[in-house]
């Protein structure tokens, strides 16, 4: 479920918005509510897959609570047992001398907007992420394109994010390797964007397969 709020701007000398006139001074902000209040708030569940060097596993508790999310509100969080499949990779797709997909899972935002910063303008060949392959862009089906802003809470630059353009998740481009070999099941829910933050925050994740 969508949780929309409306805020009001604070002046940060004050701490109140009332010293504040004129337009702009409210904005809006939607998340994602997890709490089922038709069934005696029933709490959901969300899963996420990262990777922890092995001398910081000790550290981790089987679980524990700690802030989640841009408003930093507490979340518990627990191990999923050693046989989750959630996470399961495709099988070893090898890729060499051939063709291979990729599709969006999540928007991707990219330099030269749908363009990876990774291919050349000119020629759209170009090595592709995780790998030593050279490829060659063929075609790509895209959806136009999907506005993408927030609201930082960084003491440093408050405020809003500037508003960057995205390619919007279930677009698919299609690639032949030039040269090298590629295995797509291992670039399954890889990122491909080009700013390191970008990968960070999960954008560009994508599907593989061949065609």
């Amino acid at each position: 479920t969508h949780d929309e709020r409306t805020h009001a701007k604070i002046n940060p000398e004050s701490g109140t918005s009332g010293t504040y006139t004129g337009e702009g001074r409210l904005f809006s902000t939607t998340g994602l509510d997890f709490v089922h209040k038709d069934s005696g708030l029933s709490q959901e569940q969300i899963s996420i897959d990262i990777d922890i060097k092995d001398e910081a596993l000790p550290e981790l508790t089987e679980k524990f609570i700690a802030p989640l999310g841009g408003e930093r509100r507490l979340a518990e969080f627990s191990a999923s047992p050693e046989d989750n499949d959630n996470w399961t990779r495709p099988d070893e797709i090898y890729v060499e001398g051939g063709n291979f997909r990729i599709v969006l899972a999540t928007p991707a935002i990219f330099a030269d907007g749908w363009l990876p910063g990774w291919l050349s303008r000119e020629t759209l060949t170009g090595e592709f992420p995780g790998t030593r392959a050279e490829v060659k862009l063929i075609s790509a089906v895209i959806d136009r394109w999907l506005p993408v802003s927030g609201w930082s809470y960084d003491r440093r630059s408050p405020g809003h994010k500037p508003m960057r353009r995205a390619v919007p998740a279930g677009s698919v481009y299609f690639f032949r390797v030039v040269s090298g070999e590629v295995n797509a099941s291992d670039l399954h829910l890889e990122s491909v964007c080009d700013d390191r933050q970008d990968i960070c925050d999960g954008f560009g994740m994508i599907l593989t397969g061949r065609w």
